[in-house]
């Protein structure tokens, strides 16, 4: 098992530096999306529903609806030219908002981890997904409305090979918030700094990360 273990994490830092590597390269050629003023913020919320939570899965649905709408109509999103609240069912719809020139950037809101996102029937979009999409980076910001726990032994935040600024992640960080009304103050910029190495994922991961009994199908990759 210790072997296993080893080998996973060799597999993970690797990826890390070569989605690093990519990065970097869309930066210095400058595939980037329209700046803030002139792109659109893409607010997406789940249908995505969990047992674990005290509301019904409709109640879900509509209280993240309405968070949704409660986004749009803040004084952030009028940062942006022009805002749209989309429901998200599959993997697909996120890949449309990251691969669209258009969208500066984007408001996740609805259930998941600090590393993914939940879809319909239980699946989830993780950062892999988010960043094999992410062709050219979003110069706004990357908002995660969901819970921030680290659950996973190779966590990444969703949004860091989204954005050019890695400054503009935003995120419970390792915390959980409530379904209704959560906390404001609890969304937080991920990272510190612009540009950040995988040492510094890693260093995320040594301060958040807690083991959780999950529901069995936890954060995996959705087609």
């Amino acid at each position: 098992m210790p072997s296993l273990i080893r080998n996973s994490e060799k597999r993970f830092h690797k990826q890390l530096e070569k989605a690093e590597v990519r990065h970097a390269a869309a930066l210095e050629l400058g595939r980037v999306s329209l700046p803030i003023a002139e792109g659109k913020l893409a607010i997406m919320h789940s249908f995505g529903t969990t047992i674990n939570s005290q509301y019904s899965p409709e109640d879900q649905k509509r209280i993240f609806k309405q968070e949704a709408e409660m986004v749009a109509a803040s004084e952030f999103a009028s940062q942006y030219a022009d805002t749209q609240i989309l429901p998200v069912a599959n993997g697909m719809d996120m890949d449309f908002m990251l691969m669209d020139r258009e969208v500066a950037g984007m408001v996740l809101v609805g259930h998941g981890t600090i590393a993914a996102f939940r879809m319909n029937e239980g699946k989830y979009y993780n950062w892999q997904n988010a960043e094999r999409a992410s062709k050219e980076l979003k110069l706004g910001h990357f908002v995660q409305r969901t819970c921030g726990q680290f659950t996973v032994p190779q966590p990444v935040p969703l949004g860091t090979f989204v954005v050019a600024d890695r400054r503009n992640c935003i995120a419970p960080v390792g915390i959980p918030i409530d379904d209704a009304n959560p906390d404001e103050s609890l969304f937080t910029a991920v990272y510190e700094n612009e540009h950040v190495g995988a040492a510094d994922i890693l260093v995320l991961r040594e301060k958040f990360y807690k083991p959780q009994a999950m529901e069995p199908s936890d954060e995996i990759a959705t087609d």
